[in-house]
């Protein structure tokens, strides 16, 4: 009898040791939860599409060419217009960068136009007769965009008069809109005038 009566202290101090065991890992599970919890609250917000927006207008640029018996060019990486003078002068390099709102309204242009969905070089389709009206010397245009991480670039030279295609007239508006920039932006009327045609 003695000998039982020793014994159940021992199991009864070995039940408590497992009781406090268990009730310490399930302490240390919280506090594991609660932490992880506090951890993922840290986390950067995710952008909203106003703060998406404003982050692709900012990588938005071009480098746009252009001439007719020369070509000039506007690199808006590099805040450069390049003005072509021809075989008879060196070219001239000036800084000429456009304003925001410029930008805004080119960046909207493009996708007003669909111009991604432009082939890289543009050609208006000719009727099945072969009857059209053509200009020489002509326009030529090549346009290199760079949005976020879209590039598409769209050359043409601006030949045929007659027929025309929608196509062509909206490209046309989007490039006669960067060329009237250009030729308003004080910098660029600072250049000299060109005092030959073409050669």
């Amino acid at each position: 009898m003695q000998s039982k009566n020793r014994k159940a202290p021992t199991q009864l101090a070995g039940l408590k040791s497992v009781t406090w065991l268990v009730i310490m890992l399930l302490q240390f599970s919280l506090v594991v939860g609660c932490n992880s919890t506090q951890v993922s609250t840290t986390l950067p917000p995710v952008p909203t599409v106003a703060e998406s927006n404003e982050q692709s207008e900012t990588s938005f640029g071009f480098i746009f060419e252009y001439g007719t018996c020369s070509t000039n060019v506007l690199d808006t990486f590099k805040a450069e217009y390049i003005q072509d003078r021809s075989i008879y002068e060196p070219s001239i390099t000036i800084s000429l960068a456009l304003s925001v709102e410029q930008m805004k309204e080119i960046r909207q242009k493009t996708y007003a136009i669909g111009l991604p969905q432009y082939p890289a070089v543009y050609v208006i389709p000719t009727p099945l007769d072969g009857a059209m009206s053509k200009i020489t010397p002509a326009p030529h245009y090549k346009l290199t965009v760079v949005d976020g991480e879209t590039i598409t670039t769209v050359s043409w030279v601006d030949d045929i008069t007659q027929p025309t295609a929608p196509e062509a007239d909206r490209l046309r508006e989007l490039f006669e809109m960067i060329v009237k920039m250009i030729d308003e932006h004080p910098d660029f009327k600072k250049l000299p005038k060109l005092p030959f045609g073409c050669a």
